[in-house]
């Protein structure tokens, strides 16, 4: 009976001939691609899962050739595994005292580069596999923003832009940990990670990043070998997808779950996957959601970041005091002035450890990868978010800056403020541009004040230059005065916002989706540059990340076309009420 299943491949039948939106013909030649794909291993003794004469002595001559080492659990850490089994060719499994879970030790050194033994289905068996899994995450979210963490050559992304899903995808996790260089992707709403956690050292993190990118009620969905299937546990030195020399873990249900547990996950849905033609040799298919987060009253916040970035963190304090009204939160921040609004604070370098145990820390740390946009959202979960930003400015500073700037007020102009540069270069506007826009400004009858750092002033011809003479809370103090900001994506246009100074905003690489402030706080103009990849620090799609780093470094297109006119329209439209 079994050999006439593989013969005949129900399985594989079942699932072409059950695909929507093919027709019979489409669908009987992705089903006879499939067959003579599988039928073509299967006649040369090399199965999809499994082993076979070559692949053994493939497997022993590896052996011969690399190191074995001894291996810590890799999802707990733990170094003190009970040994289980010993395997062919010095491998091992052994039992975490800690998480329960079965990992393979010794095992091939992990600097070793070692090939994929595993014989590939072709892409017509990949794009079969691809419409199961669709249709079961469409069970769980409805189309929306896709990720694929491992997306091998992609058959899963082309089979979810058909159903609707706008999908992207990484080859390797490894490339979201990495932060900002790498892949800038976020506010995902399903993020597919299939057959991969299990290679992983380190997959607390790999979920971690995963989680970062998330949207609040986004969903992982993990395909991974099932250790507790029934073949599986009836002879697991002999089950085929224990893989001991690519597979740093085995996990089943149990193992599992307290691993997503110790990332902040719960499992929402588990299914026993069966690829086709395969049979029962176990494969989960589990959704994972975010857990709601509860503070044990300390609260551990990192906003170590740059200086706007600090300031984004003031919404998130505020919901967090207003959620957890007992909980006393601490801050890791290089910038502690500029969380002044808020009185009861503790603060400690940014560069200060993580908290000891029994400390639980906010999941909505500022991190490269997850924007504050994000943190507010989950924080919030029901209800929309609050995306104002938070600062006080003292009597005494209020005093100081009236006094500054009473001169220019005297004469009955529009006072404007400009920060004509920006913390990174591919940020930056010419500065003819901005000799031009203070031209323009000055003819309107608008005394122009400008402020930053020494080499933020570009040597203007303006009414006052700040530029280097003052603080960064003067300078807060100041913008709270005028009637105008004109700036760039930085700290002293976020600032302009919080303390509901007008402004105009110029994007190029940046994505000005994820401005704080709503419009009827603050008035704003955001000017955002046209290029062939607008946004491209926050674009999904690392390929079009990399192509472009040329136009970055060089010419940036998107800043050039925002032109001095397009400025001083924006402007006259805030100004001319007064």
């Amino acid at each position: 009976m079994e050999n006439w299943k593989k013969i005949l491949q129900p399985e594989l039948w079942r699932d072409a001939f059950s695909l929507p939106g093919k027709s019979g013909t489409e669908k009987l030649c992705l089903f006879l691609r499939a067959y003579l794909g599988k039928i073509r291993r299967l006649g040369a003794n090399l199965p999809l899962f499994g082993k076979s004469e070559h692949f053994n002595k493939v497997l022993g001559e590896l052996a011969t050739k690399f190191v074995l080492e001894e291996a810590d659990c890799p999802a707990c850490g733990e170094s003190d595994g009970v040994n289980a089994i010993t395997l062919e060719n010095g491998f091992g499994l052994r039992r975490c005292r800690k998480c329960g879970l079965l990992y393979t030790s010794p095992r091939w050194r992990k600097d070793q580069v070692l090939p994929d033994l595993r014989a590939a289905g072709n892409k017509a068996e990949k794009i079969l596999l691809a419409h199961k899994r669709v249709s079961k995450i469409e069970q769980l979210k409805k189309p929306g923003k896709i990720l694929d963490a491992a997306c091998d050559d992609g058959e899963f992304l082309e089979v979810a832009h058909d159903s609707g899903y706008a999908a992207c995808g990484v080859k390797s996790p490894g490339l979201l940990k990495t932060g900002a260089e790498d892949f800038h992707g976020t506010g995902f709403d399903v993020i597919v990670l299939f057959d991969a956690l299990a290679h992983s050292d380190n997959p607390r993190a790999e979920l971690a990043a995963l989680g970062e990118r998330l949207t609040p009620d986004g969903i992982v969905v993990l395909s991974l070998p099932n250790a507790g299937s029934e073949q599986a546990s009836a002879d697991i030195a002999s089950w085929p997808l224990l893989m001991p020399w690519k597979n740093r873990g085995h996990y089943d249900y149990d193992s599992l779950e307290k691993l997503v547990d110790g990332c902040g996950f719960e499992i929402i849905d588990v299914d026993t996957e069966l690829s086709s033609g395969v049979g029962e040799v176990g494969v989960f298919l589990v959704a994972l959601r975010r857990k709601e987060f509860e503070p044990n009253g300390r609260i551990f916040l990192r906003a170590d970041a740059a200086r706007g970035d600090t300031l984004f963190a003031t919404p998130i304090i505020k919901g967090l005091k207003e959620k957890y009204p007992g909980c006393k939160i601490t801050v890791a921040t290089h910038f502690p002035e500029l969380l002044g609004y808020f009185d009861d604070l503790d603060f400690v370098p940014a560069t200060a450890p993580a908290p000891p145990e029994g400390v639980l820390r906010a999941r909505y740390e500022l991190l490269p990868q997850m924007h504050v946009i994000d943190a507010l959202a989950r924080l919030c979960r029901s209800g929309k978010p609050d995306r104002h930003l938070y600062y006080r400015v003292t009597e005494e500073e209020k005093a100081w800056a009236e006094k500054l700037l009473s001169g220019l007020r005297a004469t009955g102009k529009t006072l404007a403020g400009i920060h004509a540069l920006a913390g990174s270069r591919i940020k930056s506007w010419k500065r003819e541009n901005w000799l031009a826009l203070a031209k323009m400004l000055e003819r309107e009858n608008v005394s122009v004040v400008t402020l930053g750092a020494n080499a933020d002033s570009l040597a203007l011809d303006v009414a006052l230059n700040l530029c280097g003479k003052i603080s960064l809370r003067e300078s807060v103090a100041i913008l709270q005065q005028l009637d105008l900001f004109v700036g760039l994506d930085s700290f002293l246009s976020h600032a302009a916002g919080a303390v509901c100074t007008p402004r105009v905003i110029l994007y190029g690489s940046t994505d000005p989706e994820r401005l704080l402030c709503d419009a009827d706080v603050c008035p704003s103009e955001i000017l955002r540059g046209e290029c062939e990849f607008p946004g491209c620090r926050q674009n999904c799609l690392p390929d079009q990340w990399l192509r472009n780093i040329s136009c970055r470094q060089q010419n940036l297109r998107c800043m050039e076309s925002i032109t001095p006119e397009l400025v001083r329209e924006k402007c006259l439209r805030l100004i001319s009420p007064m």
